[in-house]
């Protein structure tokens, strides 16, 4: 009987497995930016979540019979705060009052994880109480701690005499109206006036927390610029991207990719804005000499700049909008 041809058993050719291995490597080629992109979609959306239910949180306070949507900066500083830390200010209201716990609600993409005003240097500045390294890890393990940042707005209002200079710095809380109310009056729509946002955070502006160095993030924008006549448009420096990564790094002295910020507003609605020019801020360009009709180069026309009580600087070139 004739011999048949030898069969070649369940194995593969080499070629056979190089085509599969190709065919493999393309997939995940197409598969894995579509799915780095889903899960940064994730991130984001989680993000604005945080933020809503900060904004919830505010306006939840202020129902509360208080009228005002939180008792001032997260500050420690004497002159610059309405109280000690762990009693006063935005943060301290949220945690105290059981309406969320903002240590819990980090934005997961921002690569800060702590804000500047938990920095046990910045904490014990001129402050109002003396807290321990060991006082300072309790209050973060109780959620005292954000990664987004104040707008002035919203611990502020507004300077106390808009058109004399004299008077002193926007964060001296003597020189303010103070915490903004739901009843203040206002010439800009509360969908313009932000409340809190994504901040922007350094390089070489970290703390070392429990043995690891982390970066920290602005605690609240800078307020409105000091002019010839008096203050001026907002300064929205202290804004910055937190989410999405650009090709490459942007501005050297934030040293990340980050791209797109999200900012919650007075009307509880949060929106993104991209960093268009990658200085890694929302605020003017790097270098700029300010005057009253500056534009922003990436929130302009979407966020209020001016003073909210006149409308004055709302819009640049128009200083009574």
């Amino acid at each position: 009987m004739a011999k048949g041809v030898a069969g070649r058993g369940a194995g593969f050719t080499l070629i056979e497995v190089l085509v599969v291995a190709g065919a493999i490597a393309l997939l995940l080629a197409i598969l894995l930016p579509a799915l780095a992109g889903t899960r940064e979609m994730a991130r984001q959306g989680a993000c604005a979540s945080n933020l809503r239910q900060i904004g919830v949180g505010l306006q939840a306070y202020a129902g509360s019979g208080r009228e005002y949507l939180g008792s001032g900066p997260f500050d420690n500083r004497e002159g610059n705060a309405l109280g000690p830390i762990d009693e006063a200010g935005w943060l301290a209201d949220m945690v105290l009052g059981e309406y969320l716990v903002p240590g819990k609600l980090l934005c997961p993409t921002n690569p800060a994880r702590f804000t500047q005003n938990m920095a046990l240097a910045r904490l014990n500045e001129r402050g109002v109480k003396v807290f321990s390294a060991e006082a300072q890890r309790e209050l973060l393990a109780r959620g005292f701690n954000t990664n987004y940042v104040q707008a002035w707005y919203h611990g502020m209002t507004e300077m106390r005499q808009p058109l004399n200079v004299g008077i002193g710095a926007p964060k001296h809380m003597p020189s303010v109206v103070g915490p903004l109310s739901l009843a203040f009056p206002s010439a800009a729509t509360t969908s313009r006036v932000p409340l809190m946002g994504d901040a922007r955070t350094d390089r070489g502006e970290e703390e070392d927390f429990e043995g690891v160095v982390q970066r920290t993030c602005k605690s609240m924008t800078d307020g409105p610029v000091e002019y010839w006549r008096g203050w001026g448009r907002q300064d929205y420096a202290d804004l910055g991207p937190a989410h999405a990564n650009a090709a490459t790094k942007g501005d050297r002295r934030r040293s990340h990719t980050k791209l797109y910020g999200q900012l919650v507003f007075a009307d509880g609605h949060v929106a993104a804005f991209r960093d268009e020019n990658r200085d890694g801020t929302f605020g003017w360009p790097r270098g700029m000499l300010l005057t009253t009709d500056d534009r922003y180069p990436e929130i302009e026309g979407a966020v209020f700049g001016g003073t909210l009580s006149t409308g004055m600087y709302g819009d640049p070139g128009n200083v009574w909008r």
